[in-house]
């Protein structure tokens, strides 16, 4: 198994010496095995090799690593559940096991960006389709990362490429928080002409809402109304509810929102969060489908 660290700049073997991306890439053979680490992350080596060895003919090998965060201490995180969840490099971490096939597949470095990011967002992209790649997701612990040392150098100019490759118009902006993982947050650009269906699960009862007697999807739909500045004749709410629905909910919803494009989508069975918003998915018209939680503002 080859051992190599990348940076928003560089590649460097398993010595910290530095080598070329192209020469490297290249000179791999399908079924050679490579762990990839970022340059700022302590690697558990022997831990990791044992995992790839007992995954042969794997595209990519996600393990756990830990997080080692002043205010949390020691915290371990998961690796990704599905194909899906390697585009979001923070649940995969910092190291992971790839089959050079899968490397030059990705077309991680032709275009002169390294990285992790970069890296994880180009396998993300080669993951689905008639030929995907085949991801393993293990409890090793894989990497150690200090959250001291965790920045965003590079993140944000990797998801805007992957976005154009993706062909998604959007534009990222840089999230500044308090949490010790970098991120960035995806402002998708809404076509001028594009219609949107709100999806929202709901039993419409009588609750405590700021510690007052109330409904929660009607202090949700207040904020909604309040605060958006989307045309109403391009969108319309669909409060998806069943048996249990509180049997004066349509009069309230009816004499409080008055003139906004609100309908009630009925089910008999029993209430389940999810396939209430399946059921309104398949009843929305929408160009845009955006999914909300009653409980929210």
């Amino acid at each position: 198994m080859r051992v190599v660290a990348i940076g928003s700049d560089r590649l460097c073997d398993e010595d910290g010496e530095r080598i070329d991306p192209a020469d490297f890439v290249r000179d791999l053979d399908d079924d050679e095995v490579v762990l990839v680490h970022d340059l700022d992350a302590a690697v558990a080596i022997g831990t990791v090799e044992e995992a790839a060895l007992e995954h042969p003919g794997t595209d990519v090998v996600v393990g756990a690593w830990t997080l080692v965060d002043e205010s949390h201490g020691v915290v371990e995180r998961r690796g990704v559940l599905a194909v899906e969840h390697l585009r979001w490099a923070n649940t995969v971490g910092p190291a992971l096991v790839v089959s050079g096939q899968a490397l030059r597949r990705s077309g991680w470095s032709t275009d002169g960006h390294l990285g992790m990011h970069d890296l994880l967002l180009r396998l993300a992209e080669s993951a689905t389709g008639e030929n995907p790649l085949r991801v393993q997701s293990v409890p090793t612990v894989f990497a150690h990362l200090d959250a001291a040392g965790a920045t965003a150098t590079g993140l944000s100019d990797a998801v805007g490429r992957h976005l154009s490759r993706s062909g998604v118009d959007a534009r990222v902006v840089d999230h500044v928080g308090d949490g010790a993982i970098p991120s960035v947050a995806v402002d998708r650009v809404l076509p001028d002409d594009a219609s949107v269906s709100i999806v929202v699960p709901t039993t419409g009862r009588v609750t405590e809402v700021r510690g007052q007697p109330g409904r929660l999807v009607v202090n949700l739909l207040d904020t909604l109304v309040d605060r958006t500045d989307f045309p109403e004749d391009r969108m319309e709410i669909l409060l998806v509810v069943g048996p249990e629905m509180a049997p004066d909910l349509p009069a309230v919803i009816a004499d409080r929102f008055d003139g906004t494009p609100i309908r009630f989508v009925t089910t008999d069975e029993p209430f389940c969060h999810s396939r209430r918003t399946n059921r309104g998915v398949v009843e929305a018209s929408g160009d845009v489908v955006v999914l909300l939680n009653d409980d929210t503002e």
